[in-house]
């Protein structure tokens, strides 16, 4: 009986974050995501960059690549993977969540993967991106897919406040490593 139980019990998480998941399409151009800027194709495991857009920096003033991610970026990211493997539980290692790190076109980036969601594409991933008005570094976490309720509270606390979202994914920004330079 208390398997059953068990069993219903996480077939009901994994509903509720399959949902949690689920994008929802705003009109275009809203919260300042801008169209050059989207995720490119990420079925063949390329950068979650434009390679235009990094080029595009680069001629604006960015420094070179690699872009390194930072200490904060990565435990920003062990919070986001204790969240996920705290929310689905999973007996066996290997459908427990994990952080890996790729490269991508502006440098490495951290790929949030969950393989019991999905095997092939990763949940979020954070990589550098140069801001051309601000002219610094910053850190942006993609989400594949809409970040409701406490996720979005978590991501908030790690230090990322909402820049947009779109069909396909919801963009967070960190801004702190700019505000602690400019208040120096």
């Amino acid at each position: 009986m208390s398997f059953l139980v068990a069993a219903a019990a996480l077939l009901f998480v994994t509903c509720a974050l399959a949902l949690v998941f689920r994008g929802r399409t705003l009109p275009a151009g809203s919260h300042g995501v801008e169209g050059d800027d989207l995720p490119s194709d990420r079925s063949n495991g390329t950068s979650v960059l434009p390679w235009k857009s990094v080029q595009r920096s680069i001629e604006n003033g960015a420094p070179p690549t690699p872009w390194i991610v930072r200490r904060e970026d990565r435990e920003a990211m062990a919070v986001l993977e204790r969240f996920f493997a705290r929310a689905i539980p999973n007996p066996t290692d290997d459908g427990r969540p994990f952080v890996e790190e790729t490269l991508g076109h502006g440098g490495p980036q951290l790929e949030l993967r969950v393989p019991i969601l999905s095997t092939k594409t990763p949940v979020a991933v954070l990589a550098r991106t140069w801001d051309p008005v601000d002219r610094c570094l910053e850190s942006n976490l993609y989400f594949f897919g809409a970040v409701d309720g406490r996720l979005a509270k978590i991501v908030s606390a790690t230090g990322f406040e909402s820049k947009g979202s779109s069909s396909d994914f919801t963009l967070y920004r960190n801004r702190q490593g700019f505000a602690r330079r400019r208040s120096a």
